[in-house]
């Protein structure tokens, strides 16, 4: 959600320009938008773990919490990417900020953020099973509440490759920037 926010920023207040004109091309920028959106997710998660810690008596394990932040970047890059591509494709708050709050929401909510998948609901369920990002709840989850000590390989290589994918979807993204037509003599 940031990283589309922060394209569709640079698109609507005209930054095209500067931006390719840059030495080190427009494709940096996007990898400064996963950057930026990667440390604001991470400082952001922050408050509600706080918030757990202090009213809800979480229990904290440092090691398993620092587990999860850093397991986390590469779908972090992955979904920074997803947002990027969406983001070039509408290219504006109006009609992104609503698709993407609300995928964000039910992601939340239906992927198990509050509780895990197999207690929701059974239609919750089912959107859940097939639902990509719920993976992440059901994944970290268990690490995060110390049932588990660590990933399995295969959920390591998933993530490292969800990273590369968010990689190549930011050249996508920037690829289409550069290809259109620019507005207001840019």
């Amino acid at each position: 959600m940031i990283a589309a926010n922060l394209y569709a920023f640079e698109y609507e207040n005209r930054t095209i320009k500067e931006i390719i004109m840059t030495p080190s091309g427009s494709i940096m920028a996007g990898f400064g938008i996963i950057l930026t959106s990667i440390w604001m997710s991470i400082v952001l998660s922050f408050i509600p773990l706080l918030l757990s810690i202090i009213f809800l008596h979480f229990d904290f394990y440092f090691i398993n919490t620092l587990l999860v932040y850093i397991a986390i970047i590469p779908l972090l890059v992955g979904f920074a990417g997803i947002g990027l591509l969406l983001a070039a494709s509408f290219r504006q708050y109006r009609i992104l900020q609503p698709i993407i709050i609300l995928v964000t929401i039910g992601t939340y909510i239906i992927g198990g953020g509050f509780a895990g998948v197999n207690m929701l609901m059974p239609l919750a369920r089912n959107i859940a099973e097939i639902w990509l990002f719920s993976i992440v709840f059901e994944w970290f989850n268990p690490i995060l509440h110390n049932f588990s000590a660590r990933l399995t390989i295969q959920q390591q290589l998933f993530i490292l490759s969800a990273g590369a994918v968010g990689i190549l979807l930011t050249f996508f993204a920037y690829r289409f920037k550069n290809k259109r037509a620019h507005t207001g003599g840019q």
